[in-house]
């Protein structure tokens, strides 16, 4: 069992009304339907260094915020995919026209001093410059007090969503923020949301990083995500209350 924890500010924006600030729930993946009508909350984003020209291929999810009626989408991605060190790319959603997908800003936190601190920094929150396609699924966001144990879907468009099963952390590592998971993971697909269902209904409480590699004698892989905690929504909170002065 883990603890879902939220704001009270944001209570009513990231759960259906009378959800209490603190519900005590179990991790469960989501369903076949849930998870097949949930794919096109998660977008292409292609990002380009423009001082080499290299081009970029990661996900971000697009948010679900009730209230917030702005004329764009506010999405979540990756740090890595969108800056290059303090340098913002060039990115844009992949299959929208740049009148509608260009990402017009980017906020994020710097790494963390440690060894740990480009994967418990790595999320990035952005807006497009104009509202994406009406058939565009919008997801709520969740924060959990820790990752939990149970089953998580990991959300990739055109791709089944077999159940992926929270996994216990290296030993060596004690970072809260991360979520260390085994779903399937490949370059490409960072910024791809983790889910899971509450009240049958889907809700990200992290994105997809990358992998962590033991280099012992196991060799062991993990897949590590960002789960999503009271550090986020409060700056997901200042974006939105930033956006709605323009």
């Amino acid at each position: 069992m883990s603890t879902l924890r939220i704001p009270l500010l944001l209570a009513l924006a990231l759960f259906s009304a009378g959800a209490r600030a603190s519900d005590e729930i179990g991790l469960d993946a989501l369903s076949d339907e849930t998870y097949r009508n949930s794919r096109t909350g998660v977008v292409q984003l292609l990002c380009e260094n423009e001082a080499t020209g290299r081009l970029y291929l990661s996900r971000a999810v697009v948010l679900d915020l009730p209230g917030f009626a702005g004329r764009y989408d506010i999405l979540l991605a990756t740090r890595h995919a969108v800056m290059a060190g303090d340098v913002e790319r060039n990115c844009h959603v992949r299959g929208e026209r740049l009148s509608f997908g260009r990402i017009t800003r980017i906020v994020t936190s710097a790494p963390a001093a440690n060894e740990l601190g480009d994967f418990s920094q790595d999320w990035a929150i952005i807006r497009t410059r104009s509202r994406l396609a009406a058939t565009t699924t919008r997801l709520r966001a969740a924060a959990l007090d820790d990752a939990g144990h149970g089953e998580i879907s990991m959300l990739r468009a055109a791709v089944a969503g077999d159940p992926c099963e929270i996994t216990p952390a290296p030993d060596q590592i004690v970072e809260p923020s991360l979520i260390f998971h085994d779903c399937r993971s490949r370059p490409g697909i960072s910024g791809s949301p983790l889910l899971v269902s509450i009240a049958g209904q889907p809700y990200v409480i992290g994105i997809q990083l990358g992998q962590y590699v033991m280099l012992n004698e196991h060799s062991r892989q993990y897949s590590v995500g960002r789960r999503l905690n009271g550090q986020f929504l409060q700056s997901l909170l200042d974006f939105i209350a930033e956006e709605s002065k323009g």
